[in-house]
């Protein structure tokens, strides 16, 4: 009778403890998302310990600061870059809309495909553009407030020299402790192929972009190509991002640079999606395209944005924790 009743307890404390933790999934998500980041980054700030400085080695907090720092002045830097030559687009576009939109108008009407089309028909999703632009800029500012937190959590962690990964394995007995622990830093050099294999996508979108614009003459070519290759990291939004900013300043200018643009990001996703992505993440985090695929799918329904750029290296984790304690037990 005791025993049932401690099964019972125990089962009702663990759908508990399930329910409570999807009430927080958004919070839990940040964390370990903090953490992902850290260990990361951990090795890079490791090595810049490790390098002699006016004849000193960094200590640890200086070595962070330099990292994170480092990270953050270059994010500025390409804002400053890319920013000033895109607002001087947009406000452009706003100002020269009604004739621009003339101009455009009877440029599709040549075609049989849009003749039907009315103006009217476009000012009504500007105007659906512009109802939803509030949300939108709610969500952005959300966005915000959750890279300062993981931002906050990633740099408490590298502070915290590894003590609360250390307080983990404490909680598992030794007699497994040391099996998990080798687990564990393959995983971490799966995670770290990872980066290298999202590096390695945003290297080759911001190349072919720039010569695919450079060949099209874009206005500010080497701009859009290095929000391209930046916003590469975030998936599916980033991408989507890349291509708006780049289809309105080919608009402004003629609708062959339009649909040039556009052939080319289609074309490309295509090719990055089908080949790009599959193979060079199943080298650098050796699984297979088709988890890749699923784990994106999975981590964008679940977290979003967030999600999605966490999926593939803890898809990584997990395959090798599956590895050591499923297929060799």
């Amino acid at each position: 009778m005791s025993s049932s009743r401690s099964q019972v307890v125990f089962a009702f404390a663990l759908l508990l403890a399930a329910a409570l933790a999807w009430f927080l999934r958004d919070l839990l998500l940040l964390i370990y998302a903090s953490g992902l980041f850290a260990a990361l980054i951990l090795p890079l700030v490791q090595r810049v310990q490790q390098t002699t400085i006016a004849g000193r080695q960094p200590s640890r907090a200086v070595a962070m600061g330099l990292v994170i720092g480092g990270g953050v002045v270059l994010l500025i830097v390409a804002l400053l870059v890319i920013l000033p030559p895109l607002l001087h687009e947009v406000t452009a576009l706003l100002s020269e809309w009604p004739h621009r939109a003339d101009a455009l108008l009877n440029r599709l009407h040549q075609y049989s495909l849009f003749r039907n089309l009315d103006l009217r028909t476009l000012e009504g999703y500007v105007g659906q553009f512009g109802v939803h632009a509030v949300g939108w800029a709610a969500g952005f500012a959300n966005g915000l407030l959750d890279l300062l937190t993981i931002v906050l959590l990633t740099s408490y962690l590298l502070v915290d020299q590894g003590q609360a990964y250390q307080y983990g394995l404490s909680l598992i007995p030794p007699i497994h402790r040391e099996r998990l622990a080798q687990t564990l830093h393959r995983g971490h050099e799966r995670m770290r192929g990872w980066l290298f294999g999202q590096a390695s996508l945003a290297l080759i979108l911001g190349t072919s972009s720039a010569i695919v614009f450079a060949l099209l003459h874009l206005n500010y070519f080497y701009v859009l190509a290095l929000a391209a290759g930046l916003l590469n990291f975030v998936p599916i939004l980033g991408p989507l991002t890349a291509t708006v900013l780049a289809a309105v300043v080919a608009g402004m200018d003629s609708m062959p640079k339009l649909i040039g643009t556009l052939a080319f990001f289609a074309v490309y996703q295509i090719v990055e999606n089908a080949w790009l992505t599959p193979r060079i993440m199943r080298a650098a985090v050796d699984l297979p395209s088709f988890a890749v695929i699923v784990a994106l799918s999975i981590g964008g329904s679940l977290g979003g944005v967030l999600g999605a750029v966490v999926a593939v290296p803890s898809a990584a984790l997990l395959a090798e924790l599956l590895k050591e304690y499923a297929v060799q037990s």
